[in-house]
């Protein structure tokens, strides 16, 4: 009878751990899933930043929001909760004629437009979306869209190239810096002095690249015990948790295509 009970105790135990592993490596599947799907969005939405057929736009990003407490059509760096906003501006052509979804848009040809990606949240999880705006006057086009569910946070972080050798095509890109340092440069960029004498200059139209990080996690709880776990995203404060979510960090850098 002991030894009954004992090939039965081990055969639970095999049984439970095996759930356990099927049940994490699920869970694990398919925060990798959301991630790769969000980042490579991403990836290709930020290859249109500053395009235009009669040349690249001054402009490629908005500045920062005014009021981040009521963001709307544009660039928002926020170290913790759900994080950045980002706000590509690009133009609209017949060829391209689309909105962030990659929906039909039907604005006028030659139209400037900015497409915001950011991270909401409510009761029912958190979810990668984006909107499509008007840039000369800030409307709206499209309402908020979902592009991904499962996205927790979104981080970015802009190269700026502080000095530009003119008459040739190179960018280097000197520093990566938040879209809050992009509006309001530190002074230890701004007081660098160039090679060929000039001022270092922080400006949107010098970003020619972009550092992006997803954190993306799984829909449901894995099984066990709860465990305290952290997470850093580019420039970030840390992102911690206690809980029993598989969680998973995403990132990749963009060169800007159009300048």
């Amino acid at each position: 009878m002991t030894l009954g009970l004992l090939i039965s105790f081990f055969a639970s135990e095999i049984l439970i751990t095996s759930n356990r592993n099927a049940s994490v490596s699920k869970d694990l599947t398919q925060a990798q899933e959301a991630g790769r799907y969000a980042i490579s969005y991403l990836n290709r939405s930020l290859m249109k930043a500053g395009f235009s057929e009669d040349g690249a736009l001054t402009q490629p990003f908005e500045s920062t929001c005014a009021d981040p407490s009521s963001p709307g059509m544009c660039t928002l760096d926020t170290d913790s909760g759900n994080g950045d906003r980002i706000a590509i501006r690009r133009t609209v052509t017949t060829a391209d004629n689309l909105d962030c979804t990659g929906a039909a848009l039907g604005a006028a040809d030659g139209t400037e437009v900015t497409d915001v990606f950011w991270v909401a949240s409510d009761d029912d999880g958190t979810y990668l979306q984006c909107q499509t705006w008007r840039s000369a006057d800030a409307t709206a086009l499209i309402t908020a869209q979902t592009l991904a569910s499962g996205v927790e946070a979104l981080q970015a972080l802009y190269g700026v190239s502080l000095c530009e050798t003119s008459g040739t095509s190179r960018r280097n890109v000197s520093a990566y810096l938040a879209a809050d340092e992009i509006d309001s440069p530190p002074a230890a960029f701004t007081a660098v002095t160039c090679s060929d004498g000039t001022a270092a200059m922080v400006e949107w139209s010098r970003v020619y690249a972009v550092k992006v990080a997803l954190l993306t996690r799984a829909p449901s709880a894995t099984m066990g015990a709860a465990e305290s776990r952290g997470y850093t995203l580019l420039d970030a404060a840390p992102y911690r948790f206690d809980d029993q979510y598989t969680r998973q960090v995403f990132s990749s850098t963009v060169a800007r295509a159009n300048f």
